[in-house]
């Protein structure tokens, strides 16, 4: 079997400044992301947590992105689940541009 490596972007609007709001309502299992704080954005600061760790929250700059470090947020499976990746952030509407990588396996 191949692997095969996918890219894809999503970006999230923040519907409610001080209120964490998950990266994706549905599963998207992703093997690294980087998140992306617009310069647009009104807000100082973006913020990525996860449920498990409520409150411990990891500041994003206007303008500048993070990684994870390869083990941090991963579930048992070795994926980051980006639907229990949560954001938030200073000001409503503010957005997040995340950036994933997947592996489908295909037949050659």
């Amino acid at each position: 079997m191949a692997r095969q490596f996918g890219i894809t972007t999503l970006t999230t609007n923040l519907t409610v400044a001080g209120t964490p709001q998950a990266v994706s309502a549905t599963a998207i299992f992703a093997t690294g992301f980087e998140v992306f704080a617009p310069a647009a954005n009104v807000g100082a600061n973006m913020y990525i947590t996860t449920l498990a760790a409520a409150g411990a929250q990891r500041p994003i700059p206007r303008g500048t992105a993070w990684s994870p470090p390869d083990t941090a947020l991963k579930g048992t499976s070795g994926m980051y689940d980006l639907s229990q990746v949560f954001f938030d952030g200073d000001t409503t509407n503010d957005d997040i541009v995340v950036t994933y990588t997947t592996i489908t396996r295909a037949t050659e």
